[in-house]
């Protein structure tokens, strides 16, 4: 493993053969990861959104905050927080192609949700899962639905 600095990784070797890279922002938050197999293409397969990626991120607390995540399930969005960082409401769109590990290389150059939007359209499926939590005055999670 190569690792910056900080000790986050930035190249890998796996036992496999495959070299994993990976990508950060100014804020040194992972932002992308890439697996090469042995003499194959180079895949992102991890792709993460931060929240000052949003319009106005003060409106829904998502400054800071992993908003959405591509990974080999799909699209995660963590779409409201709590004014503590809690998370209120999550939701899962499955990738349409679930036999293979998804490519979004396609996502790379989008800089805004509208233009992940666009490029994610035909890679994932119409339908949405989405999970709500509340919390207490304490901070206590007492439902989730």
């Amino acid at each position: 493993m190569l690792a910056d600095v900080a000790g986050a990784p930035l190249c890998l070797f796996d036992g496999l053969g495959r070299s994993h890279r990976f990508r950060y922002d100014v804020l040194r938050r992972p932002t992308q990861q890439w697996v090469q197999p042995e003499g194959g293409n180079e895949t992102l397969v991890v792709l993460n959104v931060w929240g000052e990626t949003a319009d106005s991120p003060e409106d829904e607390n998502l400054r800071g905050q992993l908003i959405r995540q591509y990974d080999g399930a799909g699209l995660l969005e963590n779409t409201r927080f709590h004014f503590a960082g809690h998370l209120l409401e999550q939701s899962r769109t499955l990738t349409v192609a679930y036999a293979e590990v998804p490519d979004w290389s396609a996502l790379e150059s989008a800089t805004t949700l509208g233009d992940l939007d666009t490029a994610h359209d035909g890679l994932i499926e119409d339908d949405r899962h989405t999970t709500q939590t509340t919390y207490d005055a304490l901070g206590r999670r007492p439902t989730a639905r």
